[in-house]
């Protein structure tokens, strides 16, 4: 069973690598997995940095700011 996983895993790894688009991995907790070269280029943020965390909070993170309080999400 392992032996037909690896042409599956190669192949998605190098999906993953080489993608232009941010492709974001989360389990069933909501935290992130994987993290693409692609989503570190458009949200600046890189990889080593949010694998682990909530997307809930790696998103707020993203956020200038100003715009981080529940006052600006009820607006």
């Amino acid at each position: 069973m392992r032996d037909q996983l690896l042409p599956q895993e190669g192949l998605f790894t190098a999906i993953l690598r080489n993608s232009q688009d941010g492709i974001v991995l989360i389990d069933d907790q909501g935290r992130i997995l994987e993290w693409s070269p692609g989503q570190e280029r458009i949200t600046g943020m890189p990889r080593d940095q949010v694998l682990g965390e909530p997307l809930s909070d790696v998103v707020f993170r993203s956020f200038p700011p100003e715009v981080r309080s529940v006052h600006s999400y009820v607006r």
